[in-house]
């Protein structure tokens, strides 16, 4: 996977905030993506405001670390 910098580009009463754009790179997907997770429900929160989206950073932080997996070893059974 491939690192970007991507810092939200966009700022919104004072909320820093993503665009489509910058964060369909930032998650490696593209904008298309996110718009079917938005039809369904699904994805990080976003502004609405006429036909502009906008992901406030706060919430895709948040939303990202809502998907964080934490490995679990598993035991073994012991046959005997």
């Amino acid at each position: 996977m491939q690192t970007t910098n991507e810092v939200p580009d966009v700022i919104l009463a004072g909320i820093p905030c993503f665009s489509g754009q910058v964060l369909a790179r930032t998650l490696e997907k593209s904008e298309q993506t996110l718009a079917g997770w938005r039809t369904r429900g699904l994805g990080p929160p976003y502004f609405s405001i006429g036909r502009r989206v906008l992901y406030p950073e706060h919430g895709v932080l948040k939303w990202l670390e809502s998907t964080l997996v934490t490995p679990e070893r598993k035991r073994s059974k012991n046959k005997g």
